[in-house]
């Protein structure tokens, strides 16, 4: 029998406390990494340049 709106709880739908904290967080993170941009002070780099770092990386664990 298939399953009506009266039949779930809103509270399914709330997230928990700890959801509520873990959004907040990642907000001000979000928020100083946007701030960082616009003022300049992270250096960019191309898709390029970081899969070379990666690869680098990778490969001086594996040796």
């Amino acid at each position: 029998m298939a399953m009506t709106p009266d039949d779930v709880s809103q509270d399914e739908f709330e997230p928990d406390f700890n959801e509520r904290l873990v959004n907040e967080a990642w907000c001000k993170e979000i928020s100083r990494r946007l701030d960082e941009i616009q003022v300049g002070s992270v250096k960019f780099s191309t898709f390029e340049q970081t899969r070379a770092k990666a690869r680098a990386l990778l490969d001086a664990l594996n040796r």
